[in-house]
C-alpha cells in the first residue's frame, strides 16, 4: 500500500526505489548505498549501529542522561502538605442571568457558567438558528434587570481595575496624576434604542466627585455607532475620548470631545 508521504514524493532512489520530497534528500540518502566503507557507530547504551554522526547525536537524545535529579526536602515536604487538601473557596447562592439557573456558585464557577451562556447563544446565531422574539425579550429584561456587563477576552488589570483598552489605562494612570477619583459605573445610563426598547449603557469611568462619566472610543466608532449617535444627542454628562493622546494628556476642562 501506498503511503501519503510516497504519493506526493516526486524524486526516486534509483538502487531501493525509495521516494524522496526534495533532492537533498536523495543526496543524503546515497550515502547508504555508495559509502559502503564508512565505519559504523554505536550507541554506547543500547547498541544500535548508525553511519552518520547527526543520526547518532539525535539518537542519543532518545535515551535518558543518567539518573533523574532528586526532589529536595522542601518539594517532599510541601508535597505532603497538599495531598488530600482541598481549597475553601465559598460558594455563594447566584442566578444567571440568561438562563436563570439559580444554584451555589464558586465566584469562578458562576463567570464560567455566564460565559458558557453567552458562547452557547452567539453559537445558535452563527449557525443560523433564529432566536424568537419572545426568547430576546426575555434575554433584554434580565440584562435591564441585573446590570450584568460580560467580561473581555483579554483585559488589563491597574489600580485594582480590569480595563478593556490600553487607551483606558493611559487615561487612569492621567487620572491619578491629577488627582481625580473615578470608579467603573456599577449601573448603566438607560436610552432609547433604534429598536424603540430601553437599553443600558456602560461608559468607561465614572467621577464621582464631577458626576460626569468618560467614554473612550476611536473616531470611527464615535462618528458612526447609532448607539455612540443617540448618547451624544440624549445625554450632556459623558465625556468622549478620542485618541490615545487625548487619553495621555486628559484635562478635566478639556477632556476630549464633550456633548453639546
Amino acid at each position: 500500500m501506498t503511503s501519503h508521504a510516497d504519493a506526493v514524493a516526486k524524486v526516486p532512489c534509483e538502487i531501493c526505489g525509495k521516494f524522496f520530497l526534495k533532492r537533498q534528500g536523495l543526496a543524503r540518502h546515497m550515502h547508504v548505498h555508495l559509502d559502503q566503507n564508512v565505519p559504523m557507530e554505536e550507541c554506547p547504551v543500547c547498541g544500535k549501529s548508525f553511519k552518520k554522526g547527526t543520526s547518532m547525536k539525535n539518537h542519543i537524545r532518545t535515551h535518558k542522561e543518567g539518573p533523574k535529579k532528586p526532589k529536595s526536602q522542601a518539594w517532599l515536604d510541601s508535597r505532603e502538605k497538599m495531598k488530600g487538601r482541598k481549597l475553601n473557596r465559598p460558594k455563594v447562592q447566584r442566578t444567571c442571568p440568561y438562563c436563570r439557573e439559580s444554584r451555589e456558585y464558586t465566584k469562578c464557577q458562576y463567570v464560567f457558567h455566564i460565559n458558557h451562556c453567552i458562547l452557547n447563544l452567539h453559537a445558535k446565531k452563527r449557525k443560523g438558528h433564529k432566536v424568537s422574539e419572545e426568547t430576546k425579550r426575555k434575554l433584554h429584561d434580565i440584562a435591564m434587570e441585573n446590570h450584568y456587563v460580560p467580561p473581555q477576552r483579554n483585559p488589563t488589570e491597574y489600580n485594582g481595575i480590569l480595563w478593556d483598552s490600553m487607551w483606558e489605562v493611559y487615561l487612569a494612570q492621567r487620572l491619578d496624576v491629577l488627582g481625580v477619583r473615578y470608579d467603573r459605573p456599577t449601573e448603566g445610563l438607560p436610552y432609547i434604542g433604534q429598536d424603540g426598547r430601553e437599553h443600558n449603557y456602560y461608559p468607561d469611568f465614572w467621577l464621582p466627585d464631577y458626576n460626569t462619566y468618560i467614554e473612550v472610543k476611536n473616531m470611527f466608532l464615535f462618528e458612526n455607532d447609532p448607539k455612540n449617535l443617540i448618547l451624544r444627542k440624549t445625554r450632556n454628562d459623558i465625556i468622549w475620548v478620542t485618541s490615545e493622546s487625548q487619553c495621555r494628556n486628559f484635562h478635566l476642562r478639556e477632556g476630549g470631545v464633550r456633548n453639546i
